[in-house]
């Protein structure tokens, strides 16, 4: 062995010299035969060249050749006159080369990441609105065979290149109301298997068409609240109004029932937002645990109760107003605030139509459902303090039809009936304080 008294880097050397002399030596001149490969592991193994090193002076020396023949395939497989025949053509060449310099595929796939791409933009750019038809993405899917790739392998490139034509393609189909078709869905599908676009890229990317759509519509119903809040003067400064500050009166001067009011402009665009995000089915239903349920099974002719472990589904928004930054905090409660004043004291076919989208609402511009309960529950006090002052200064109690209204108001707001009991305590004792004050304020 000469590893002895060579120097590894002299040895890789003369391997070189060797190998890049036995393609040489050949009748061609241009591959290594069965012969002289022999020859070339002989000498590999006589200067200790491990087989690492083998490969990457094989792919030094020989694969510029391989990249050539493949560049050719890739321009003549991407023409207008792309054949059956040219492809088999050119997958013969490929295959000889890697035949004759004893390449492995690993090296064809090494190469073919880049290629493709190319392809991909040939075939792009000579389609009008770069949408390929069926036989241009023949072409590719023949390329993507003789590059040894799978069509996993391919769909980076199709999203690099063919990705922005699908985006484009959903914002068309949503039209000015925002809310793609049913008759529009299909070809959507068939448009996203022809670019050969995955589902799950396809899924980002309309996420992101439905974004771009949604974050204007959000900021719309920001403009309309501050509207319906500011005087010209303060819209004018832009947003300079302290937003923590009560915007629902109590008492007499209250205005709207129950001294609450609403805008019924802004519950329209609201429910505009809540169409575009469900029926372009955004909202996700995602599994968060499982739960043990009861239910009642026959047994012959006897009726059993079994227990069976079901799971427990969540609604999930995707794409939320305050994730998005289209909406800050304060103002995302003050909206959902308005819409809930806007649900309970709705009138007609609307109401129950606002009731159902509450929560929806809510997930949409990003509150929890903590946080919606919460201003939920301090609505339904302002609602309890109003109706009970006014029922006890004209009544001096309250009676079973108060009551009654009383709970319907609390089954309105989504509030359990602890909380309206606790409501109702405190509201009572605000009246009476009040009172009391009165009293002693004359005395």
């Amino acid at each position: 062995s000469a590893c002895g008294f060579i120097s590894p880097d002299k040895r890789l050397n003369l391997f070189k010299i060797f190998l890049v002399r036995a393609a040489r030596k050949s009748e061609s001149g241009k591959e290594l035969t069965d012969d002289n490969y022999a020859k070339v592991m002989e000498v590999k193994d006589m200067l200790g060249i491990s087989d690492n090193d083998l490969n990457e002076e094989i792919r030094k020396s020989f694969g510029p050749e391989l990249m050539k023949v493949l560049r050719v395939a890739v321009d003549e497989i991407t023409g207008e006159d792309c054949t059956e025949a040219l492809v088999d053509n050119m997958k013969e060449r490929v295959d000889k080369v890697i035949k004759d310099y004893k390449l492995s595929e690993d090296l064809v796939r090494e190469y073919a990441g880049p290629l493709y791409v190319k392809a991909c933009n040939i075939i792009s750019q000579s389609t009008p609105g770069g949408v390929p038809n069926k036989d241009r993405m023949g072409s590719l899917d023949a390329l993507r065979g003789l590059l040894k790739l799978t069509e996993e392998d391919t769909q980076p490139a199709h999203l690099e290149v063919f990705g922005e034509v699908y985006r484009t393609s959903v914002l068309e189909t949503m039209g000015p109301t925002g809310i793609i078709r049913p008759e529009f869905r299909g070809p959507l599908e068939e448009l996203q298997g022809r670019l050969g676009v995955s589902k799950e890229a396809a899924k980002d990317l309309f996420l992101d068409a439905v974004k771009e759509r949604f974050e204007p519509m959000v900021e719309f119903l920001v403009l309309e609240l501050e509207r319906s809040m500011l005087t010209k003067q303060q819209l004018s400064q832009k947003r300079s109004v302290d937003y923590g500050e009560d915007v629902f009166q109590t008492g007499k001067s209250a205005d709207g029932q129950l001294g609450i009011a609403s805008d019924t402009n802004l519950m329209t665009d609201i429910m505009n937002l809540i169409d575009f995000y469900t029926e372009n089915d955004v909202p996700e239903e995602q599994e968060v645990g499982t739960k043990e349920i009861e239910k009642k099974v026959m047994e012959g002719d006897e009726e059993k109760t079994v227990k069976e472990e079901v799971p427990v589904m969540e609604t999930v928004y995707p794409i939320t107003a305050l994730e998005s930054g289209a909406v800050e905090e304060e103002l995302a409660e003050l909206l959902f605030r308005q819409f809930v004043v806007g649900a309970f004291t709705a009138q007609g076919p609307n109401a129950q139509r606002y009731e159902a989208a509450k929560d929806t609402f809510g997930g949409i511009i990003g509150l929890t459902k903590e946080k919606q309960d919460e201003i939920s529950g301090s609505i339904g006090e302002t609602v309890y303090d109003n109706y009970i002052q006014n029922s006890m200064s004209t009544k001096g109690s309250l009676d079973q039809q108060d009551m009654m209204f009383l709970a319907n108001i609390q089954a309105k707001l989504g509030l359990n009936e602890e909380q309206g009991e606790k409501m109702l305590v405190a509201s009572q004792k605000k009246v009476l304080s009040q009172e009391v004050d009165s009293l002693l304020n004359m005395e």
